[in-house]
């Protein structure tokens, strides 16, 4: 499902994970620990940032949403070019803190 996404909105690609989730949710929360759908948890929002990120293809679009997001500029623009892939970024903390 989030394979090539850089085409398709947030929206569309929300509502094409939200039944497969659910599904997941109430397959396993039968057992006792809550510990693998933290880390699904955790992963699809990385993944999701990580959509995001891509989908802002120059360094001044991604610096220009960071701070719009509310990063300060410097940071914003350091983070824009720092040449680190997508996956990296996503789990930075500029991304987290936006």
């Amino acid at each position: 499902l989030l394979r090539r996404t850089r085409a398709r909105s947030m929206r569309y690609i929300v509502e094409q994970m939200t039944p497969v989730l659910r599904g997941w949710v109430g397959y396993f929360k039968l057992s006792q620990s809550k510990r693998p759908l933290e880390e699904l948890d955790g992963w699809v929002r990385h993944k999701l940032r990580c959509v995001i990120w891509r989908q802002w293809k120059r360094p001044s679009t991604r610096a220009r949403n960071l701070i719009r997001l509310g990063i300060d500029e410097a940071r914003a623009w350091k983070s824009a070019v720092n040449g680190r892939g997508p996956w990296w970024n996503s789990g930075a903390s500029h991304m987290n803190q936006a």
